[in-house]
């Protein structure tokens, strides 16, 4: 995966925001800015803070429909305590759902909107009935969660992020123009842990 910060060296860049480097040059002005918001993201927050959240990537190996998992990967690296998960297929998050009080639901979607563009729902909500999220799931997402519902197994509280996708055309990378957003993105969402 392209990281934003490759123009900057291998030496240079920062592991915290996943390029996979080990090493953080103190003089890179967007290394310093990368811990910092990343301690930030953090903060004081421990694991018993993240007690009953569970954070689910929805995607696929399909073009741009991978960022649900990266952006799953990317706040697993940013927020190691949290519970994170990626799963191919919204049915899977049933077998998941024990003990979870917050769902956290990270998925591609098309809504004519900018690439990139991030959109935050609270379930149920709808807003979401127009929204066509991943074409490349065998089940929709708003199917499992009323049925999760039905059963008595969806949590108190579930936020859904739809990050508006390109392309999801089998045997495709990441698209270089959402690659270099998962990072913000994966930001974006840590921040709302602290807010709600």
């Amino acid at each position: 995966m392209p990281s934003r910060f490759e123009n900057l060296g291998r030496n240079k860049a920062c592991s915290a925001l996943g390029c996979g480097q080990n090493q953080c040059a103190n003089s890179c002005a967007m290394c310093g800015f990368a811990q910092r918001r990343r301690r930030r993201v953090v903060g004081n927050m421990t694991e018993s803070d993240f007690s009953g959240i569970l954070l689910i990537g929805l995607g696929s190996p399909h073009g741009d429909d991978q960022v649900g998992w990266r952006v799953a990967e990317e706040i697993s690296r940013l927020v190691p305590t949290l519970p994170t998960a990626c799963v191919a297929s919204p049915i899977e998050i049933l077998d998941r759902l024990d003990d979870v009080k917050r769902l956290v639901i990270c998925d591609a979607c098309r809504s004519a909107g900018v690439v990139g563009g991030i959109y935050r729902w609270q379930w149920p909500d709808r807003q979401l009935a127009p929204i066509e999220f991943s074409g490349t799931h065998d089940v929709e997402l708003s199917a499992v969660l009323k049925l999760a519902s039905a059963l008595g197994r969806l949590p108190k509280q579930v936020t859904i992020w739809g990050i508006e996708i390109e392309s999801s055309q089998p045997g495709q990378p990441l698209s270089a123009s959402l690659a270099q957003e998962v990072a913000r993105i994966a930001r974006t969402i840590c921040e709302d842990f602290h807010a709600t």
